[in-house]
């Protein structure tokens, strides 16, 4: 398989990086691999945290155990790398609250393994079309699952900094995977930190991923527009990091994958023996319907119907004790208090359920406009 891969990062409108990837490591013993890491905690905390967690995520994917499977060995090493964050905190009282969040790609020669934890995102792109994209650990994030926000409504509300995941912040954290297979060429995978999607949406980053020959192009375009962008708002604009990964060519076999033909282990069969299976299984078949039949005539014979009833009023007797009450589907799947942790004071909260709607309907221009 022919790759062509590139990361950058900008520093926009902080006085810190807090950004981290491994733009230097990407081969790795099992395919290429994809980092970027959000940081976020003050005192450097930050920038440590998510350095930390590129630096353990690729020693463990090198020196994973041979009986894992690639998607096991990436998710573990995440694991690691969360488990690494919060017990450096934990020694450190000047890092405490300290965090990140992680999106990992792991290309091997039969799919592309997609993992993340957060707010920073990873696309899949095919031509001018998103085929898929992670969805964000964050608040306005479940708001959007469940359809109480917009995209749109999303990237401009007050509460968009606060994620629900992260590195760093609990001693374990679950991690999302997702696993691609059907992989053409052409095929782009596009990894990004908060900084860059809170600026252009899906739209415009396709679009310019596809208006350039170049890689490096196509990137410093993006970083110069969500700067210039940030700029025209008073500065102070985050991080900002992203890479791509394209795939150039497949192999032969990697590509016809999906319509090989796997011969039988025992070299195949005749015609003349899958005649006589097949005639042999619709004997066992007929067999198996007789001796049912059989067997369901002498217990009629033996009183079995009267059995049978005197089951059936017992049993409608005792549906008739028991009720079972129906609840209300509620309007939305949340949990009911979720712990969050504020990307830009690295504070935690409580986000109860009930108030999803009353900030959506105070937060949202459009409807009021709209009444």
């Amino acid at each position: 398989m022919k790759t062509i891969q590139l990361i950058k990062s900008h520093i926009g409108g902080r006085s810190e990086q807090q950004d981290s990837s491994n733009s230097e490591r990407v081969q790795t013993k099992i395919g290429r691999l994809l980092l970027i890491a959000d940081g976020m905690g003050g005192h450097n905390g930050g920038s440590i945290a998510s350095k930390k967690a590129i630096e353990v995520v690729l020693d463990t994917v090198n020196n994973c155990e041979v009986s894992l499977s690639a998607s096991d060995c990436l998710v573990n090493s995440i694991c690691k790398a969360n488990e690494a964050i919060y017990n450096t905190a934990q020694e450190d009282p000047a890092l405490k609250g300290m965090g990140t969040t992680i999106v990992a790609l792991l290309l091997t020669d039969e799919s592309a393994i997609l993992c993340h934890v957060g707010d920073s995102r990873i696309y899949h792109i095919r031509g001018n079309s998103i085929q898929f994209k992670t969805q964000d650990h964050s608040w306005v994030g479940e708001m959007v699952k469940n359809g109480l926000l917009s995209e749109q409504e999303a990237q401009h509300h007050e509460k968009s900094n606060i994620i629900t995941r992260a590195l760093g912040i609990s001693s374990t954290v679950q991690v999302d995977s997702h696993t691609i297979t059907d992989l053409q060429e052409e095929d782009m995978f596009l990894l990004c930190s908060d900084g860059i999607t809170g600026a252009l949406d899906d739209a415009t980053l396709v679009q310019v991923l596809n208006s350039k020959e170049h890689l490096e192009d196509c990137l410093d375009h993006i970083i110069s527009v969500v700067d210039n962008v940030g700029q025209s708002k008073g500065g102070g604009h985050d991080n900002m990091t992203i890479g791509v990964l394209k795939i150039k060519k497949l192999e032969k076999n990697q590509a016809n994958l999906k319509t090989r033909i796997i011969p039988e282990q025992d070299g195949g069969s005749s015609p003349e023996k899958a005649g006589i299976n097949k005639k042999l299984l619709v004997t066992l078949i007929f067999l198996a319907v007789l001796l049912s039949c059989i067997s369901f005539y002498l217990g009629y014979q033996n009183g079995a119907p009267e059995a049978s009833l005197n089951n059936n009023e017992q049993t409608d007797e005792k549906r008739s004790e028991l009720t079972t009450p129906v609840q209300d589907k509620e309007d939305n799947d949340l949990p009911t208090d979720r712990k969050a942790v504020d990307k830009n004071t690295s504070q935690h909260a409580i986000i109860p359920s009930n108030e999803t709607q009353k900030t959506t309907v105070e937060s949202n221009p459009t409807v009021n406009n709209a009444e």
